[in-house]
């Protein structure tokens, strides 16, 4: 089943393109706008949460196994692509409040299955733990772990060339995303671990940095995942960082792998 829609997916993405989606730009009472996007039918509804600096197209190549099955929701947070840029701060907590916010004006009825790719996959978690009633799934794509920015992988520890790279291609907003991760980390942690579905975690075994240390600190970050969450199922997969992009068909059967655990407990 799960092989049959990885052999079809790319055979779906001729039939299904971006004028499946329904693309909506809302904006709300000070004047902000949200641009998200909904297309599919069907029960659960699945939330794509974006990596830091990734806008929702990141899904394209994996939305389409799921449009017979399944409502499917993206959004672009504030600050990036159409979306206005951010009035709050950009801490976890804010974050996941304004998604939840979101989802009910357009309609959106938990409980989700929670899809989240790096940074993305750490406001997952949050989501996950603080509202578990609304989730009925967690899946989490090489998802930034709660101690990320800490030890090694400090912003101390960064040299200066990557500090400079780092300000001189990326935005304020994520800027910002960055300088709140220990916050968020340490909130999620502070959160009893989700345990009312099934968790997926999916890690990229090819994953590259300029320090060996990192490195190190990163792949163990990798496995502990596995660890704050008793019963989930991991997959390695060979990917560097941005699977859905590289490895898409890895996120079909990760998806597919949470569903079909769903369907077996109902």
């Amino acid at each position: 089943m799960f092989q049959a829609r990885v052999l079809t997916v790319f055979l779906l993405l001729v039939f299904y393109s971006c004028a499946s989606y329904q693309t909506v730009l809302r904006k709300d009472q000070a004047g902000s706008v949200v641009e998200y996007r909904i297309c599919g039918n069907g029960n659960p509804t699945i939330i794509f949460e974006n990596g830091m600096g990734a806008n929702m197209d990141c899904w394209d190549q994996i939305y389409p196994a799921f449009t017979n099955s399944n409502t499917l929701f993206f959004h672009n947070r504030p600050g990036y692509a159409r979306s206005s840029a951010p009035t709050t701060p950009r801490n976890g907590s804010i974050i996941v409040e304004e998604l939840r916010i979101l989802l009910r004006a357009a309609s959106m009825k938990p409980p989700y299955v929670l899809v989240g790719h790096s940074a993305g996959g750490l406001y997952m978690q949050y989501f996950a733990r603080r509202y578990p009633a609304e989730v009925c799934a967690l899946v989490l794509v090489d998802a930034t772990h709660p101690k990320t920015m800490q030890g090694p992988g400090a912003w101390s520890n960064w040299s200066g060339f990557e500090k400079w790279i780092f300000y001189s291609l990326t935005s304020k907003t994520i800027h910002e995303e960055l300088n709140e991760l220990n916050r968020t980390g340490d909130e999620v942690l502070a959160l009893p671990t989700y345990t009312n579905g099934p968790v997926v975690i999916m890690n990229a075994a090819a994953y590259f940095t300029m320090h060996s240390e990192r490195i190190d600190h990163d792949n163990e970050n990798r496995k502990d995942t596995a660890r704050m969450y008793p019963g989930s199922s991991t997959i390695w997969v060979d990917s560097a960082h941005d699977i859905p992009r590289i490895k898409p068909a890895a996120v079909i059967i990760g998806i597919s792998n949470a569903l079909r655990v769903l369907g077996n407990n109902r």
